[in-house]
Formats: structure tokens, C-alpha cells, sequence
């Protein structure tokens, strides 16, 4: 990561950890290592996010020791600094390819990950007292003994007007993990209707990545059984309705799962709008209806649905449907990346990010430019560890080897 400081990565069970490392003090980073414990245990971060935040502390902390600036003295002038520092250094990759608005995205990504670290320092006890300014919602700053010192809304030192359009400010990305407990806590409920409607939700928003308004604007006539049945391929065209700034992009939508909304819609979606006597005017055809009356669904009440489910399982405050989107970002990045580098195909940050911008439906790449330098840095990554893992697994082998040689040669004098 630097030339003084590494990550690696080790799976334990079904979960990975991360391990932050000094090389020159041959030794762990313990506020480092331990938040990272942290993120994956109870923040149940994926693999790809851990590595990519770890990474990113791994870059501040670097920037600490340079400047020779202890944690308990940080400062909103030490973070300006630090902004700074990364801005001129991102902008000198030949990747960023000068583009200025990008560069500052991804300096505020960082911050925003150092804030989460200097959040976890102070809660866990680990800070009695951090001078930097925080975002929060509380409109009233205070100067606690423990605590971040807040004013409402944003820090003063993220750059501004970075041409992000993005509603989702947690930063959290779902994991498969978090995909089960979702989907366990859904259909233990007790109405069997929303139960079900639910968790298709989310295997719609985890398989495809539709965002809130376009899978409640999805229609019964956009998913014919018949049709379905008949289909020689393993997705169709799916155009939802309602799409962000007003696109009319068509979707790749696996078979299985269109075959799951017709199963849904034959099993919970007509009794109910049978019983509630629901006209096709009050249904709008839609396929997400409420149980109260068999109307659409709407986005709020959906964010309400997966903000409290969210909750429920340990996601910070703030996730909701968009955690699956980011998640299936992830996903197709990685995969993207791993069918390239088989095929011999052209792994360049800027082709992948055009491939995966497409399946999103984002007209300008540079939205998720930073998915894809995160998960090409983990690949970077795994391999460098792979590589030390194995050199280390040699040399242990060759310490016995010299080991044995020395007692045969002891038998036979």
C-alpha cells in the first residue's frame, strides 16, 4: 500500500479480516487492525468495502506518520492538509486522466472513511477527545469531553460541488450477509403477503441493482409466464418505468428471478388484490402493492420497509434499498475484472467502469470510477498477499529441509 505500510487480508470461517501492518516497526496497527475487527463483525462489511476503507486509513495514517502529527492532535487543519496532499497525488496517476471532479470524489470517500474511524475511536473509547469537526444531523455544536466536536450537517473540510449526485450517505455497502438476515427477518412476519413481496424486493434490488423507484414501477404485463417458459436464453429485457433522470434504459433480468415475480404475483399478489376488491385504475398493474389497500407501493414507504429491517440487523443509521445497489456495483465490478483478466480482454479502470456503468444504467462512468479502482486495488492486493503467503510457506519449508539435513548429517558421523 506504502513503502512503509500494508493490509492483508485473512479469512476465518465464512468471514474475512483485515490486518494493518508497519513493515518498519514489524509490527500490527492496532487502531487500525481492531477497527477493522470492527467493520467486519458488526458492520458486516464485504470483503471488497473492508479492503478498500482499510486501505484508505492505511493512506491518512501513512499521512500522520510523514507529518509527524500524533492521533490525539488532529485538527480540521490537519484533514485540509490531508485533503490536499491526496488531491495532488490522485491527480498525478495517469488513470485519473486529469479529471479533477473525480480526483475530488474519491479525496471526500477518504475522509469519509477517516470520519468513521475517528466516530468508532472516540465511541469505543479509544479517544477521550477528538478537535476535528463532524458531520451530523444535530444542528448545535457542543465541545464534549468525549465525543467529535459537530456542526450540522457537513464537514468543513470535504470538497464541495463534486458533481456527486448521490442520495446514499452511509456509505454502506450490503453484504451476502446481510442478504440472508434480510430476507430471514422478512419472511419470519407475520403477513404472509408482505413477507413475501419484501423479500422479492430485495432479491430484485441484490440480483439487478435497480434502484427503489424503478422496482416499485415494475408491471404484471412486463412478466408473462408463457413467455417465459418459451425463453431460450437466461435473461430478457426488462425497461422499468419509473427510472432517475427520466432514462428509458432496457435491463438485463435473469429468467429465474422474472419467473419468481409471476410465482409471487399468482400466489400473493392476486388473492390480495382479490380481497381488497382492488380495480385494475387502483392497482396501476403494478406489482409491489400495499397490504392495507392494494395500492402501489410507494418509494418512501419502501425506504421506511428496509430502513427498519436495516436497523434491525446492525447496519448504520441511514442504509436502506441503496446498500443492495452498491453491493451488486461491487459485484459486477469484480466480475468484470475476473472474466477480463481470463480472456485477455482489456482491464483498464476506464473500460471496466464503461462496462459496469452500463449494466447500472449510468450514462457517465465516472459515477462509479471508484468501485472499480477499489476492487482493482483489493485484486492488487490479494495477489501481493497471496505472493507473501507463499514465499513465507517455502521458507518455512526450507528452515525443516535444513533443519533434517543437519540431523541426518549428525546420524552419520
Amino acid at each position: 500500500m506504502t513503502e512503509r505500510l500494508t493490509v492483508s487480508s485473512v479469512r476465518i470461517g465464512h468471514r474475512w479480516f483485515v490486518v494493518a501492518y508497519d513493515l518498519r516497526k514489524n509490527a500490527t496497527i492496532p487502531e487500525l487492525t481492531e477497527y477493522a475487527l470492527y467493520a467486519s463483525t458488526d458492520k458486516q462489511l464485504s470483503r471488497l468495502t473492508l479492503e478498500k476503507r482499510v486501505g484508505q486509513l492505511i493512506n491518512f495514517w501513512d499521512f500522520l506518520l510523514s507529518e509527524k502529527v500524533p492521533v490525539e492532535d488532529l485538527s480540521d487543519a490537519v484533514l485540509a492538509r490531508f485533503r490536499d496532499d491526496e488531491l495532488r497525488r490522485i491527480l498525478k496517476r495517469a488513470a485519473s486522466h486529469g479529471n479533477e471532479l473525480t480526483a475530488r470524489r474519491t479525496v471526500n470517500d477518504k475522509l469519509g472513511a477517516v470520519y468513521a474511524w475517528l466516530d468508532w475511536m472516540v465511541e469505543s473509547g479509544r479517544m477521550s477527545y477528538c478537535g476535528v469537526t463532524r458531520e451530523t444531523k444535530h444542528t448545535n455544536a457542543h465541545h464534549g469531553t468525549r465525543g467529535v466536536r459537530s456542526v450540522a450537517n457537513r464537514s468543513p473540510v470535504a470538497f464541495r460541488r463534486t458533481g456527486s449526485t448521490s442520495t446514499s450517505r452511509t456509505g454502506y455497502v450490503a453484504s451476502s450477509a446481510t442478504v440472508d438476515a434480510i430476507a430471514g427477518r422478512f419472511l419470519a412476519g407475520k403477513d404472509i403477503y408482505s413477507a413475501h413481496r419484501n423479500e422479492l424486493i430485495l432479491a430484485i434490488a441484490d440480483a439487478v441493482g435497480f434502484r427503489r423507484g424503478s422496482i416499485a414501477s415494475l408491471c404484471t404485463h412486463q412478466f408473462d409466464r408463457g413467455e417465459l417458459e418459451q425463453e431460450q436464453h437466461s435473461v430478457i429485457l426488462v425497461r422499468p418505468r419509473s427510472q432517475k433522470f427520466a432514462y428509458e434504459h432496457d435491463f438485463l433480468f435473469p429468467v429465474w428471478l422474472a419467473l419468481r415475480v409471476c410465482d409471487f404475483c399468482d400466489t400473493y399478489r392476486t388473492p390480495l388484490v382479490s380481497k381488497k376488491g382492488a380495480s385494475k385504475e387502483a392497482t396501476q398493474d403494478r406489482i409491489f402493492l400495499s397490504s392495507r389497500n392494494a395500492h402501489p407501493l410507494t418509494e418512501r414507504a419502501i425506504t421506511q420497509i428496509f430502513s427498519k429491517a436495516m436497523r434491525a440487523v446492525g447496519a448504520p443509521k441511514g442504509a436502506a434499498l441503496h446498500a443492495f445497489r452498491a453491493k451488486y456495483a461491487n459485484d459486477q465490478v469484480e466480475q468484470e475484472i475476473e472474466i477480463r483478466s481470463k480472456t485477455g480482454m482489456d482491464t483498464s479502470s476506464t473500460t471496466i467502469a464503461a462496462a459496469v456503468a452500463m449494466k447500472l444504467g449510468h450514462k457517465n462512468s465516472n459515477s462509479i470510477y471508484s468501485y472499480v479502482v477499489a476492487a482493482q486495488t483489493s485484486a492488487a492486493l490479494r495477489e501481493k498477499t497471496d505472493a507473501a503467503v507463499h514465499v513465507a510457506r517455502l521458507s518455512a519449508r526450507m528452515h525443516e529441509l535444513r533443519l533434517e539435513n543437519q540431523q541426518l548429517r549428525k546420524l552419520t558421523e
